[in-house]
């Protein structure tokens, strides 16, 4: 009895909400029974669905933990364990006394056998540091789980499941599993992403704003009479374009539709002697610029326009000579700030997406074409092609790798069968089927005519010979629709908004030492003990953050290119919003806070002079003219 008292106190002290959902009535109850066995340790027996399961061994509970460990190999490489039902803890007790130095997540989904387990187990023997979470049932939202797998995602995260629960509560498991493997796989890319560009498609923005300013907006620059109710061909560099290449040509020759390339596809289109009415980009990469190598050898840059995101690898802008326009997206946070266009109240920025196909969909649905022909879509390999023919590059194999055959999934085909694919062609798929729905209507159709490619759902199907015989009727390209457009952002503006700016930058710096002073001072009342004044000084932090969140160089210039780091940091104090000991909590903020600023001194360090340097460009410019 006295351990469970010490339990309840260990977990209102440190883990409030479980405490809370212990005792909520409405919480998930099944018929749970103790019961011994022939070792003298204990085991439990439930009751779900009219069928009775035993949790652990009836003869030794110890004996079957220890053999269930083992089926485990390599845990020494993982960093935290996230136990998926406690039972009464045993395989808990022995995998985390055997490895001291990982941290681990409790969760169990009901209720009542939490309340046995900590009749079992001292929960105060799981030291703090080590147990980051301890979750019950509905305690583990879906925004709890979010932020408990925030707090762990840069770990290597061992998932150790009582296999008696995947029988007991097979919905249950099931349903959870399902749960987090899926969000955990997005938050990973997300993060991996972010982590990977936060800070490139700011400066990349900056170092292309000269570029935005000079070059029309194709959303609110070109006249969409162009376009409106025409057909065109999303043409991608998968490997069934090779087939259709002749097609192409005579769509092209006798200006059936608009042919707009994205991405490598240019250069398998060059190759064979076809120049599309575009070609789009995206790509924040430095070496986004090979893709072009070819076209700008060849001098066919000033013959092809280029419709570039505005969040561009900056390399590219600097070596294509030719007809550029230009598309906002939205991880550009300098153009919306600076930019105002004479006759449209808000700026369309296109988002941001795992493939420029997406980006180029939503791009072709704003001009008003129709239908929107997707040509070389494959989102999967084709005889170990990657490619279409004429498409190599250095830094990636054409074919797919021994390795990358290891984890291909399988999906379905546009005629039925299965074809082979990796998570960042499903992500490109679902993301593409998320959008064409928003699209598409009894009016305006996508077709797909991917030769053996994967099926995206909301797409019409149909070879391209059929399109051209069935789809098109007569002349719809109206060439050099790209020439004499008229730029109309305010140059005002953007004047006005530098100034705001500049002035913005130095306040943001008073701030950030403002809250060194301050991190300085709460790591000296900690270590004085002076518990009431850690709380005040935390209070002081929080509020002078939340008025560098409202500063415009926060927002448009530092924020975008820390969002891993604050979101990581943000999602970390969440866990820690109901910790009731003082001093462990001020430490805890302190460790999370000092981590940030460095982040955000460093961003500084990198952007604001790149800042500076880029927006007295235009100034001086825009004066002169």
């Amino acid at each position: 009895m006295m351990m469970q008292v010490d339990n309840i106190n260990f977990l209102r002290k440190y883990f409030p909400r479980v405490r809370e959902q212990m005792r909520d009535q409405q919480a998930k109850k099944i018929t749970v029974e103790r019961i011994s066995t022939r070792s003298g340790e204990d085991t439990l027996k439930v009751q779900n669905g009219g069928k009775e399961f035993f949790l652990h061994s009836k003869y030794n509970p110890t004996v079957e933990a220890e053999k269930l460990l083992e089926t485990y190999e390599d845990v020494d490489q993982y960093d935290h364990i996230f136990f998926y039902g406690l039972g009464l803890g045993y395989h808990v007790e022995k995998m985390i006394n055997q490895y001291p130095d990982l941290t681990f997540t409790l969760y169990e989904p009901i209720t009542n056998i939490f309340s046995e387990f900590i009749k079992t187990q001292p929960l105060h023997k799981f030291s703090k540091q080590r147990v980051t979470s301890i979750h019950v049932e509905s305690t583990l939202s879906q925004q709890r789980l979010d932020a408990e797998l925030t707090k762990i995602i840069n770990k290597k995260v061992l998932f150790v499941a009582l296999p008696s629960y995947k029988k007991a509560f097979s919905k249950e498991y099931q349903s959870f599993v399902a749960l987090f493997s899926e969000m955990l796989k997005q938050k990973k890319a997300s993060f991996r992403t972010n982590y990977a560009y936060e800070k490139r498609w700011t400066l990349n923005s900056l170092m292309n704003f000269q570029s935005t300013l000079s070059t029309p907006n194709i959303l609110h620059d070109v006249d969409h009479e162009f376009f409106k109710n025409k057909p065109a061909l999303l043409v991608a560099a998968g490997p069934s374009l090779a087939e259709e290449l002749d097609r192409i040509r005579y769509i092209k020759e006798h200006k059936l539709a608009y042919v707009i390339a994205v991405g490598s596809a240019i250069n398998a289109l060059i190759n064979e002697g076809i120049k599309p009415d575009a070609v789009a980009s995206y790509d924040p990469k430095g070496r986004n610029q090979k893709v072009f190598e070819k076209t700008i050898a060849l001098g066919l840059d000033h013959e092809i326009p280029l419709i570039f995101g505005s969040s561009i690898g900056f390399e590219v802008l600097q070596v294509y000579n030719g007809h550029k326009l230009h598309m906002l997206t939205n991880q550009d946070t300098i153009s919306p700030y600076f930019l105002k266009h004479k006759k449209s109240k808000k700026l369309t920025q296109l988002n941001d997406a795992a493939s420029i196909a997406v980006v180029t969909l939503q791009l072709m649905d704003k001009l008003k074409f129709n239908p929107i022909i997707l040509v070389g879509q494959n989102l999967s390999f084709r005889n170990n092609q990657r490619f279409s023919k004429g498409i190599q590059y250095d830094h990636i194999s054409s074919e797919v790798t021994e390795q990358e055959k290891e984890r291909l999934i399988e999906i379905t085909s546009v005629d039925g069968e299965t074809v082979q694919t990796n998570e960042m062609f499903l992500r490109m798929k679902k993301q593409l089927e998320s959008y064409i729905p928003l699209i598409t209507n009894a009016k305006k159709v996508v077709i797909n005519t991917t030769q053996g490619g994967a099926h995206i759902e909301g797409t019409v199907f149909k070879s391209l010979e059929e399109v051209v015989a069935n789809d098109f009727e007569n002349e719809v390209v109206i060439d050099n629709w790209f020439k004499e457009i008229t730029k109309q952002y305010d140059q005002q503006y953007v004047l006005e908004q530098k100034q705001r700016m500049d002035e913005s930058v130095d306040e943001l710096v008073l701030y950030v030492n403002q809250l060194i002073k301050g991190l300085n001072n709460l790591n000296w009342l900690i270590e004085e003990n002076k518990i009431y004044q850690i709380t005040e000084q935390m209070n002081q932090l929080d509020k002078t953050f939340q008025a560098m969140d409202l500063l415009d160089s926060y927002k448009v210039l530092i924020h975008p290119t820390v969002r891993v780091q604050h979101e990581l940091t943000e999602k970390r104090l969440l866990l820690m919003h109901d910790e009731k000991e003082m001093l462990q909590k001020g430490k805890f903020v302190l460790a999370e806070l000092s981590s940030y600023i460095e982040e955000i001194k460093k961003a500084i360090e990198i952007v604001v002079p790149v800042y500076d340097t880029v927006l007295k460009e235009v100034e001086k410019k825009l004066f002169n003219e």
